[in-house]
C-alpha cells in the first residue's frame, strides 16, 4: 500500500510512495497554493523517499535529487502523458 505525506511547502502539495514498485508520485502546487500538476517517477529507492521526507526543504530535494535522476510520467485528466524533461 503506497504511503502519503503531505507537506509544508510553497512548491509540493504531497507525496505518495509505493515502496513495492518503487514508484513517488508528487502532486506539485501553483503560485495560489492549488495542485498544478501530478508526476509519476520511477525506480526511487526507499533511501531517497525517506530523504525527501526528512530534507529541510522537500522543493530543493526534489528539484536536486528527484526530478533530473528519475523517469517519470505526468498524469494529466486522468490519462498517463510523457513528461517535458
Amino acid at each position: 500500500m503506497p504511503k502519503t505525506q503531505r507537506f509544508d511547502s510553497r512548491f509540493i502539495h504531497s507525496v505518495s510512495y509505493n515502496e513495492n514498485f518503487r514508484r513517488l508520485t508528487v502532486r506539485l502546487k501553483g503560485k495560489d497554493g492549488k495542485i498544478s500538476g501530478t508526476y509519476r517517477y520511477f525506480g526511487v529507492t526507499p533511501t531517497q523517499y525517506e530523504s525527501l521526507n526528512s530534507a529541510p526543504s522537500a522543493g530543493g530535494y526534489y528539484l536536486q535529487h528527484i526530478k533530473p535522476n528519475y523517469a517519470c510520467e505526468k498524469l494529466a485528466s486522468g490519462k498517463w502523458v510523457p513528461a517535458k524533461k
